[in-house]
Order: C-alpha cells, then sequence, then structure tokens
C-alpha cells in the first residue's frame, strides 16, 4: 500500500494537468486540490506546500493529497526552517507513504544540511520500507557529501539514540554509506577499514563499539572470519599495538552483547549460587540450633535427675522415722540410682563450654569459607563480563574452591587446634 500510493503521486506529478476535464465527486475536489498543488510548486510556493503535508481534516483522499503535496515541493528552494519543518514531520509522521515522499524530496536537496536529517530518520525508523527509501536517498542524495562524511554523521546520529547493536539493521546502515564503486574496485574494504578507524576511538563506549563490530562484519560481507582478519591486516599497516584492538574484537567475536552477558551470568550462575548459599546457609542454622536444643535439654535432664534423686532419699528418711522400713529402703535404693545416673550423666553437661567454643569454631570455619568462595566468585564474575574467561580460568577457580573446601572440612576435623588462633592459623 505504501508504494502503491507513492508511486501514484508520482505518476500524477508526470500527469499534464492542462487538459483535466472535471470529474464527478468525491473525485472532482480531490483533482482540484492536485492541480492547485501542481500549480503552487511549479510557482515555488512551498510554505504552502508544507501546511499541506500536515494531517488535517478526514478527507477519504487525504494520504495522497500530502504524499502529492510532498513531492511537489520545490528541492532547491528549501531554506533552513523549512527542511526543520520538513525533519520534524518526517520523524513523527504515523504515514510510512507520507515519509517515503518527504524522503525522496529530501534526497533532491542539493544541500549537506540534509544528510544529518535523513541519517537521523534512519536510525529511529523502525519500518522496513521507509529505512529502505532512506538508505538510497542517503546513498545517492545530490548533497555535495562523499560517504565517510556520510559515516561521521551515521556515527553522530548513533551516538545521540542511545540504541544498542541488536536494535538496528546493519544492512539497511552499510547501504546508506557505501562508498563509490570507483573507491571499491581500488579496495573492496575501504569502508570496512574507515569504520575499523571510528572504532579504535569508541574503546570506552562498549554501546557504539558493539554497533561499529556490528557494521565492520556486515561490511565484510557478514563474515565472521574475514572481518577478523581485516582488522588484523589494518593494526599491521597502520603499526598499532594489538591492546588497543582488544575490547572491538571482543565486541565483534561475542555472539552476545556486553548487556547480554551481564543477563546470562544473572540467570545462570549468580541467581542459582544465591540460592544455594540460601539453602546451605539455612541448613548450618539449623544444625546449630538443634545442638543448642540438645544441649539445654540435657541440662534440663540433669537437673530433674538431681531434683528427683534428693526429694526421693528426703522421703525415703521420713519413712525411716515413721518405722515404714520396707518402703522406705525401697525409695532409697531408687533415689540412689537416680544420683548415680545423674552423676554420670552430668559428665557431658560439664561439656557446655567446650560444645560452645567448637559451634564458635565452626561458625568461624564457615564464614572463612564463604569469604573465600564470594572472592573466588567475584573473580570468575569479572573474567565473565570481560570476555577473558577461558578453560585455564575455570580450572583456576575449580581448584581455589577445591582447596578453600578442603581446609574448611580438615579445620573442623583437626583435635589439635587447642586454641582459636591455632585454627585460624590452619585456615591461613
Amino acid at each position: 500500500m505504501v508504494e502503491q500510493v507513492t508511486t501514484f503521486a508520482d505518476m500524477l506529478a508526470l500527469l499534464d494537468m492542462s487538459g483535466y476535464v472535471p470529474l464527478p465527486e468525491p473525485f472532482g475536489d480531490t483533482f482540484d486540490k492536485i492541480r492547485t498543488y501542481r500549480a503552487r510548486g511549479e510557482a515555488g510556493d512551498n510554505e504552502f506546500l508544507l501546511a499541506q503535508i500536515a494531517p488535517l481534516g478526514q478527507d477519504r483522499y487525504q494520504e495522497l493529497l500530502r504524499v502529492y503535496a510532498a513531492v511537489s515541493l520545490k528541492a532547491d528552494q528549501l531554506h533552513d526552517e523549512q527542511l526543520a519543518r520538513l525533519k520534524d514531520r518526517l520523524l513523527r509522521d504515523e504515514s510510512p507513504s507520507v515519509q517515503i515522499a518527504i524522503v525522496k524530496k529530501l534526497q533532491q536537496v542539493p544541500r549537506g544540511e540534509v544528510a544529518p536529517i535523513l541519517m537521523e530518520a534512519l536510525v529511529q525508523s523502525h519500518d522496513p520500507q521507509v529505512q529502505a527509501a532512506l538508505a538510497y536517498a542517503i546513498r545517492e542524495a545530490k548533497a555535495p557529501l562523499d560517504w565517510r562524511a556520510k559515516v561521521a554523521h551515521l556515527l553522530d546520529a548513533l551516538a545521540e539514540t542511545g540504541l544498542y547493536r541488536e536494535n538496528l539493521d546493519m544492512a539497511v546502515l552499510i547501504t546508506a554509506v557505501q562508498p563509490t564503486l570507483a573507491e571499491i574496485r581500488v579496495n573492496r574494504f575501504v569502508l570496512t577499514h574507515e569504520l575499523i578507524g571510528k572504532a579504535i576511538t569508541y574503546t570506552a563506549q562498549r554501546p557504539m563499539l558493539g554497533i561499529l563490530a556490528g557494521l565492520i562484519i556486515e561490511s565484510a560481507g557478514r563474515n565472521l572470519n574475514r572481518a577478523n582478519q581485516v582488522v588484523r591486516a589494518y593494526q599491521d599497516e597502520h603499526h598499532l599495538p594489538a591492546i588497543r584492538f582488544k575490547h572491538l574484537l571482543a565486541e565483534m567475536n561475542n555472539i552476545l552483547t556486553s548487556d547480554e552477558w551481564a543477563t546470562r551470568l544473572e540467570t545462570t550462575f549468580q541467581t542459582p549460587l544465591k540460592e544455594t548459599e540460601k539453602q546451605i546457609h539455612a541448613m548450618w542454622q539449623a544444625s546449630i540450633r538443634s545442638v543448642l536444643d540438645g544441649m539445654i535439654l540435657r541440662r534440663r535432664l540433669s537437673a530433674a535427675l538431681f531434683i528427683v534423686s534428693f526429694v526421693t532419699i528426703v522421703v525415703a528418711l521420713g519413712l525411716f522415722i515413721s518405722a515404714d522400713t520396707g518402703l522406705a529402703a525401697l525409695l532409697t535404693l531408687l533415689g540412689l540410682v537416680l544420683l548415680i545416673t545423674a552423676v554420670f550423666y552430668s559428665g557431658p553437661v560439664r561439656d557446655t563450654k567446650k560444645t560452645l567454643m567448637d559451634i564458635g569454631v565452626a561458625n568461624a570455619v564457615y564464614a572463612a569459607y564463604v569469604q573465600r568462595t564470594l572472592e573466588i566468585s567475584n573473580g570468575f564474575t569479572r573474567l565473565y563480563l570481560q570476555g577473558e574467561l577461558n578453560s585455564k580460568e575455570i580450572e583456576k577457580s575449580n581448584r581455589l574452591i577445591g582447596e578453600a573446601m578442603k581446609e574448611a572440612v580438615n579445620a573442623l576435623r583437626s583435635e589439635g587446634s587447642g586454641t582459636l588462633e591455632d585454627l585460624i592459623n590452619s585456615l591461613n
């Protein structure tokens, strides 16, 4: 529908309106307006035509009239203020047909000021037809700009949008800034070289560096291996240190962007690690609580045995006095048994201090183990996000975690560490 409306408006612009015969409604009024637009356009009345491009009323053929008004503009007579209004209409209009008509007209403007307008519209548009029209208009524009200047305008427009690599159509962008065929015949990678030179100046701006990485790959025929070869050839040709290309190559060879790496790290590593840590912490607390509860129960049972044995012996003494010797002897025997049991049972109870010491030591070992694993995890995360994680670093992380776990287990099993200082020394 977009191409149909635009093409029909272009055809009307070629028709001879002098022999026009009035048509019945509703076509008559529409063609009267078209004749008026043609006459105003031939007279260079761009101000009138710009007012007609804006959507007005609910005319059935409004879109056709708006497109024709844009087609009728005198491109070489548009001044700065009119270009600004045309840019605003291009960026805000909801009709792709009108947008394409404006793009075609801007293509004919012989002034360098139109390049930034078309570039801004190109990086903001999401309509494939409008994007294609913009890319062609930029490439074939009558504005006196070479392709290198267009690349500079493109990068400026991209930097202002704050978009990321995945939000852009790299093929359309490359089409817009293609060099001339004569230059391509001399150096097939002349555009790739220009983009590489720009990319090494954006090392600190990761979104832009990612976009340039995508443009470089696209300009090399969407061939990653060839793009890597061109980058290395550029480095050798200009005698530049490899460190300047480190981040660019990382962006080119990462299937995912930095933000996507961070998201994947969060979902596949950090979140499961946090959940596991919570579970281990809960189990540790439950174990400590169980030990403390058992210790309290043992103390209470021991106290209860002493009390019961004491009461039993007192009652037995009373029975001896009342001459009930049989029952008194039985109660005395029971009281002695309870007292002996309490005495023997009180042995573990007297170890309360040592038990508390063991719990404190276990907590210290657990805290040290968690601290060391967190440090290892943070190092792992940093390498992952910087694209420096390899099999050697993974093996190193695994070995460090294994050593931390082994030392923690050995510290808990150690019976020779008589003091907390000895334990800390063993952990180091």
